[in-house]
């Protein structure tokens, strides 16, 4: 559970995180806010939220939803400071600093999403911008379309539909069985047969390579963040090793989807992350939603092209 003196490193390393971002700006009076919130109807547990900005701000809350195996600290950078929004990111609680449970690791994305709603019952939110990246993605839009009258906005990033692959496409360019046998063939059977082995840190670097363009994670990403990844091993490998990993989202309700979505992509994405952006963007309301391609970025886009993410993000939020 929760360790004080561990969370008094991050508390250290997420204002080191800060004070980079704010390098040679004058952003006025900026506090970093790191709290323990603990989450009611489920005694034991509890999720650590990061928030930034002004003291006291009490803008429109932005809740920013990492995928696995990231946590709130990849949002550190990227939390919107001196906008006017309350910027808010959060950890799950059996992800990184928290010490996983084996009892209450992950086996569906839905607990991601049952997590969130967790989290913004505790914190008092209502009425929320969320922003969701890969598995964020994912729980966030399972949320919204849940609970639309609590979202104010949505923005995602290539949420991982897998189900999606066993219907026919909105987008008839591509050809989902020849996708299908690329998903199964170069990431689920290899990261499956490789957990099942015990040979995790192999199978972690199987779905990063998947999820980077060219398989170019092993050398750009996995080295330098090798100690991270080791720590949500465990929960990756309960979410990925079930049958009830992806749940299925019927695609009448995004059709039905009213709530204001930006589609946030990157140009130099997978071939998977594509399909499920351009269905995305076939299937929701033209009149409520947006797609924005950030240039020289693959399905990282936040750690790529950081600065073209937080500006589209926020031309977004300011046009709601």
């Amino acid at each position: 559970m929760y360790d004080p003196p561990r969370a008094a490193c991050f508390r250290f390393l997420g204002l080191m995180m800060v004070f980079a971002s704010l390098a040679g700006c004058a952003q006025g009076d900026v506090e970093l806010m790191f709290k323990e919130v603990e989450v009611k109807g489920r005694p034991g547990v509890s999720l650590l939220s990061l928030e930034i900005g002004e003291q006291d701000q009490r803008g429109e809350p932005v809740v920013f939803v990492a995928g696995a195996p990231c946590d709130y600290q990849d949002w550190g950078l990227h939390l919107p400071i001196d906008t006017g929004y309350r910027s808010i990111s959060y950890g799950r609680h059996y992800s990184h600093p928290l010490d996983p449970d084996p009892g209450l690791l992950p086996t569906s994305v839905q607990t991601y999403a049952d997590d969130l709603r967790r989290f913004i019952d505790g914190m008092e939110l209502d009425d929320v911008h969320l922003v969701g990246h890969s598995f964020g993605a994912y729980a966030a839009l399972l949320y919204a379309l849940d609970h639309p009258d609590r979202v104010r906005s949505l923005t995602v990033t290539e949420p991982p539909i897998l189900p999606w692959l066993d219907e026919a496409p909105a987008d008839r360019a591509f050809s989902v069985q020849r996708l299908k046998s690329r998903v199964d063939d170069e990431m689920l059977q290899p990261m499956r047969e490789a957990f099942e082995l015990g040979e995790d840190e192999r199978a972690v670097e199987t779905l990063l390579d998947f999820f980077f363009v060219d398989g170019n994670s092993s050398r750009w990403m996995w080295p330098t963040s090798a100690m991270r990844c080791r720590s949500r091993i465990a929960e990756l490998k309960a979410l990925l090793l079930s049958e009830r990993c992806f749940p299925p989202i019927n695609k009448s309700r995004i059709r039905g989807f009213d709530v204001p979505t930006l589609v946030l992509s990157g140009s130099m994405t997978t071939e998977f992350g594509e399909f499920i952006d351009r269905e995305l963007d076939a299937l929701l309301p033209p009149a409520t939603h947006q797609r924005v391609v950030i240039e020289r970025a693959s399905h990282f886009v936040w750690r790529d092209n950081s600065r073209a993410c937080e500006e589209a993000l926020l031309a977004f939020l300011d046009s709601r």
